[in-house]
């Protein structure tokens, strides 16, 4: 996959909180950045910072990069793929035109099977030849603090559809910092999701713990914050993490089971979330 005079030449399209960071960390990086958004409220912020702005003209140009950072808001309770669809089209054509051997980097939050399903196919019936990478790269960052997790990032997630492709990314993740996991795209897709999962599933559990406390005219805040210091599952990032093996021992089978028939007697709160803990670790009991 050649790719030269334009290997440093950069295309953000979508320019939310993940494309707006990621092509101010490639800034920093010495690569040429160019954004393309539709939302004219976007781009006059960009304009306002002294970005390079395109707003016609851009699909004849050559990239060695090309971001797609478009939103996938959930419409009905399913995922949208309409800005992604969008945006594939565009780059479809930035990308027949010459055959310049660009990576394509879908950093947009995608179900399982969206880049194999969706992602890859469209590019193989669009594009009149094979000289592109593609590369799904989640974006793993704070609202407020975009930039600065892209520039110094905990961790960075890819899967490349070949070595030449995951070569070419090392020059985006040079110098980042972090642990790096090289995954296939329904695993970095997984990781995405259960990611923002975990950390839904942890606030509501403080939530309901600060639920029963209020009931019980306990101070929650207090007992939140011993509970992440105590709980090994809040300090040990190994800490239950090996699957297929449910929870066991003398201790959380039993206050488990204890706290349920509390709460069912007592009525001081909801006991559903701890049930489906309880059906989860029979399901995973059951299965292996």
């Amino acid at each position: 996959m050649q790719n030269t005079g334009h290997s440093n030449r950069v295309l953000i399209m979508g320019s939310g909180n993940v494309g707006l960071a990621t092509g101010q960390m490639l800034l920093r990086k010495n690569f040429r950045v160019w954004f393309k958004d539709n939302n004219q409220k976007s781009v006059n912020n960009l304009i306002a910072k002294k970005l390079n702005v395109y707003e016609n003209g851009f699909e004849s140009c050559l990239f060695g990069y090309i971001f797609i950072c478009v939103p996938t808001p959930t419409i009905k309770n399913e995922m949208s793929t309409e800005y992604l669809m969008d945006a594939l089209s565009v780059v479809s054509k930035i990308v027949n035109q010459g055959g310049n051997g660009p990576v394509i980097v879908v950093r947009s939050t995608i179900l399982p099977g969206t880049m194999d399903k969706t992602v890859i196919p469209f590019f193989k019936r669009n594009v009149s030849h094979k000289n592109y990478g593609i590369c799904y790269y989640p974006a793993f960052m704070r609202e407020r603090r975009g930039l600065r997790d892209e520039l110094k990032p905990w961790v960075s997630v890819i899967a490349c559809d070949s070595k030449s492709t995951k070569a070419r990314m090392s020059s985006i993740l040079r110098g980042s910092g972090g642990i790096c996991f090289v995954v296939k795209f329904r695993e970095a897709e997984l990781i995405k999701y259960g990611s923002n999962l975990f950390n839904a599933l942890k606030i509501s559990y403080f939530n309901q713990i600060f639920l029963y406390a209020r009931t019980m005219n306990i101070n929650g805040k207090k007992v939140a914050m011993a509970i992440a210091k105590a709980a090994e599952g809040n300090w040990n990032p190994d800490y239950g993490i090996k699957p297929g093996y449910p929870f066991d021992g003398k201790c959380l089978p039993k206050d488990l089971l204890a706290f349920i028939t509390f709460l069912d007697k007592t009525k001081i709160g909801d006991s559903s979330l701890l049930k489906s803990i309880l059906k989860i670790n029979h399901s995973v009991q059951l299965a292996f």
